[in-house]
């Protein structure tokens, strides 16, 4: 066993109480399927015996009090009273808090460390995850012996002057096993991808929880259910979110939702509901949580805001901010679900460390409604995987609205964009991957996306497929084009962008091609990021320039020996010779010492600006500040 005893312990446990709480409050609602006590009984035993073996007493002892009362229910159908499902609940909770104890030391990778409540029949248990990554593995494994075994056959008949049959049989199982291996190392990747990723419905159960407790100190009905809980997210990222979801079903019981005398005397059914959603806005995660409550009562918000001597705002919007910026509470009392001051702008801070912001829209008597921006580190994505002028791009599948060939004619407006008549409806055409083809073409290819500008069409070369792929997250996101909101790779290998057709909308097409010296240019990109050195490629390319890249320093100088460059684009940091002595080496050199040079960083202190203009650098672009325009701007002025 490793040196932390509890490693998959953990991630076992959190699933099997959110597996107990879910069906426990099921039991109090009435909705429980006809087995869900025996499922209970035995989520309870299994906990049981994992407890033991990890010699965690008071996690097994809790355990065992919860079979004592769900063994009546199984077996004669026992139906347990409200003072019986609140014991088992407080069961489950005392388990939670063994739990956090023991996560709190904790310093595991993500894909072992304390992971959000996945709700098992939503997603399926680490253990499964494992062995499906491991059965995977080991039939790649395989596959590659048998690679290896063809191969040392072939060796041996082509020294022996085999006949072509024989040959051509080795060949068929070379390239039969080359597939399987193939699939199974793509099956792999994408097994060990989702083991850091979780659906967002994950949250369920806590949130169910939350709504359940504050309801009943507070003497209400309330329900919660969740939108968009298929979207997959980083389970670190889900774990920093989840405080701030449970603050938000909790103040929107505590000051929204009313009681059901209260909501039937005006016209509202006497549960209330919670609704936590989930989308994707390019390559912004946006989430909500919307109460059918009283709204908020933004008097009470500026005579609280101002018995603290806060600004109180001009405007009602104003003054709303101000919950998701400062610890204002108009609870009328203290109690379990509120009135400590611990509010909104817990929201707000979470908000902030995560780089996004909230905010609150209300409507007295109706709604509220709080709103988070955040920056997306989505998991699982369907996507339209398209080809254009021999480029992959995938595009989000939900910005879709058709693919279709078209014999529809362009217009070109006086400014040079162009635009299509589409089913009766005329809209914007771009065409990824480059300057404009030929006026005359009669069929094109078409993706149609919808866009809050309107719909615009993406003329592409061919229409692949549907993919499911999971967005890498990299650093050299800071050098993407703008309508580009992530990176993935596919199974052969290659990074492929995915465009934001928001982004895309914001383009101007125009139908002039570049010059043709514009065209001749050659930029040589020095990168050990593979995924840098790919996106670099794409924006240059995009603009019209020829690119060759180099993973390392020393192979860009080899490449210099090679070929005349116009200019290189050059990383900093990478293993071996870095950025600065790759440029010291190339003024040294009389065949190179003209080539400018930009170098591009993740650092950016004067210091080592300094030592890129010592070293003999034209420009230092720094990746937080990055903007493609200059650096396309930058490059046309160094090589005029």
């Amino acid at each position: 066993m490793s040196g932390d005893p509890y490693k998959y312990f953990r991630v076992e446990c959190r699933q099997l109480l959110d597996v107990l709480s879910t069906g426990i409050i099921a039991l109090e609602s009435g909705s429980a399927e006809a087995d869900s006590a025996t499922n209970l009984f035995r989520a309870a035993h299994t906990l049981k015996g994992a407890a033991r073996i990890v010699r965690h007493v008071a996690i097994a002892e809790a355990s065992h009090q919860l079979e004592e009362f769900l063994s009546p229910i199984r077996t004669t159908g026992h139906v347990p009273g409200a003072a019986e499902l609140q014991q088992m609940l407080d069961l489950v909770q005392r388990m939670e808090e063994e739990l956090d104890r023991i996560d709190a030391p904790a310093a595991e990778p993500p894909v072992t460390a304390p992971a959000p409540r996945v709700a098992p029949e939503q997603a399926p248990s680490s253990g499964e995850q494992h062995q499906a990554l491991l059965a995977s593995l080991q039939d790649a494994h395989a596959a590659l012996r048998r690679i290896g075994a063809l191969v040392g056959r072939w060796d041996t008949s082509a020294n022996r002057s085999t006949s072509a049959e024989i040959s051509t049989r080795l060949l068929e199982g070379l390239r039969y096993w080359s597939d399987v291996a193939q699939r199974e190392i793509t099956d792999s990747h994408e097994a060990a991808l989702r083991l850091y990723h979780a659906p967002v419905v994950s949250l369920l159960p806590a949130l169910e929880l939350t709504v359940r407790d504050v309801a009943q100190v507070r003497r209400k009905r309330a329900r919660v259910r969740i939108e968009g809980g298929e979207l997959r997210i980083g389970i670190d990222y889900l774990a920093r979110l989840k405080p701030a979801l449970v603050q938000l079903a909790r103040n929107a019981v505590a000051h929204g939702i009313e009681a059901s005398p209260e909501r039937e005397r005006v016209g509202k059914e006497p549960v209330g509901n919670v609704v936590v959603g989930f989308k994707r806005r390019g390559r912004r995660l946006i989430v909500h949580c919307e109460d059918d409550g009283q709204g908020v009562d933004v008097d009470a918000v500026r005579s609280a805001a101002a018995r603290r001597g806060l600004p109180t705002g001009s405007t009602d919007d104003e003054l709303l901010s101000l919950l998701v910026q400062q610890p204002i509470s108009t609870a009328a009392r203290v109690d379990q679900a509120a009135g400590r001051g611990v509010g909104l702008d817990v929201v707000g801070s979470i908000c902030r460390e995560l780089g996004g912001s909230a905010r609150v829209q209300t409507s007295r008597g109706k709604h509220t409604r709080v709103e988070l921006d955040l920056p997306g580190l989505i998991g699982e994505l369907e996507a339209l995987l398209v080809r254009s002028r021999e480029e992959a791009y995938l595009i989000p599948l939900e910005q879709v609205r058709q693919g279709q060939l078209s014999h529809a004619s362009l217009e070109i407006g006086a400014n040079g964009e162009r635009a299509i008549d589409i089913d009766g409806q005329r809209m914007p055409l771009l065409e990824l991957g480059g300057a404009p083809g030929p006026e005359s073409r009669r069929t094109r290819c078409l993706v149609v996306v919808e866009t809050s500008q309107g719909p615009l069409a993406l003329q592409v070369d061919h229409i692949i497929g549907i993919r499911t792929v999971t967005p890498a997250p990299t650093p050299a996101l800071h050098l993407l084009d703008a309508s580009v909101s992530g990176v993935t790779i596919l199974e052969d290998g290659d990074p492929v962008p995915i465009l934001d057709a928001e982004a895309l909308a914001l383009r101007r097409p125009r139908s002039a091609p570049r010059s043709d010296r514009v065209e001749q240019l050659r930029v040589l990109v020095v990168d050990d990021s593979l995924t840098s050195r790919s996106l670099e490629q794409s924006i240059l390319e995009t603009a019209g320039y020829l690119v060759d890249t180099a993973a390392s320093a020393e192979e860009g100088l080899r490449r210099l020996e090679q070929r005349r460059y116009s200019l290189c684009l050059v990383d900093v940091e990478m293993p071996g010779m870095d950025g600065f002595s790759f440029v010291r080496a190339l003024r040294g050199n009389r065949a190179t010492a003209r080539v400018p040079a930009i170098l591009i960083s993740s650092r950016n202190s004067p210091s080592d600006r300094e030592a890129g203009r010592q070293a003999g650098a034209q420009d230092y672009m720094a990746k937080q500040e990055f903007d493609q325009s200059r650096l396309l701007e930058r490059i046309g002025e160094l090589t005029r």
